[in-house]
């Protein structure tokens, strides 16, 4: 099993940061790896949504089920993909004063045996991303 972990701190409330992040439809307009993105269900507590990817000329796919915690946090649980076996994760926005937040990615993962080398790159490449791209765009959105 490999591990990523990144974190940033942000100027904004954790409850922004997780506006942003959950935010997945938008994930194709500003993430560079993701293709397109779809929310197949969602509640007021969890949704589950399917990523489309694609990393060296290749297409893949990730359909993950989210669990909410009160803005505070999203835990990732692995539906169904083609170049992982196993995949866990949070995301984290603990507050810092009033107006900053520690935002913080933590993935757990198992690269599929027919895909190890994608699965290997791609998340770690993608956890840092997604770090260095929310921060911007937290940046973008609430700078005061």
């Amino acid at each position: 099993m490999q591990t990523v972990n990144h974190s940033a701190i942000v100027s904004c409330a954790p409850s922004e940061m997780f506006q942003l992040v959950n935010d997945i439809g938008q994930y194709p307009e500003f993430i560079q790896h993701c293709s397109g993105a779809h929310i197949l269900q969602q509640t007021h507590h969890h949704m589950i949504a399917h990523l489309h990817l694609t990393y060296l000329n290749m297409s893949h796919s990730l359909v993950t089920r989210n669990q909410w915690h009160d803005h505070t946090a999203i835990d990732i649980q692995l539906v169904e993909s083609s170049f992982v076996h196993t995949l866990q994760g949070q995301w984290k926005f603990t507050a810092i004063g009033n107006n900053a937040c520690r935002v913080s990615l933590v993935l757990h993962f198992t690269p599929s045996l027919l895909a190890n080398i994608i699965g290997r790159k791609l998340l770690p490449a993608l956890g840092k991303e997604l770090i260095t791209v929310f921060s911007q765009r937290a940046h973008a959105y609430y700078s005061k």
